[in-house]
């Protein structure tokens, strides 16, 4: 079972918090990242603070089975 929690305001914060880092490091409308990671709690904030930017992004889960995508 997975313990960890957040709630909605510490996830708007640290959403608009990694997208300023984003920005920072030049994250604009044209950049797409990628994630590539398990299932954890973190993605829904790494999502998120990827479109605050106006980027784009694409993600792969490596336990997935061709059949789960």
């Amino acid at each position: 079972p997975n313990d960890e929690e957040l709630t909605i305001n510490d996830f708007i914060q640290k959403s608009k918090s990694l997208a300023a880092e984003l920005q920072h490091l030049g994250c604009t409308k044209n950049t797409i990242i990628g994630i590539i990671s398990e299932n954890r709690v973190e993605i829904p904030i790494i999502i998120l603070a990827t479109l605050l930017t106006g980027a784009a992004f694409t993600g792969y889960t490596p336990s997935y089975s061709y059949g789960e995508y």
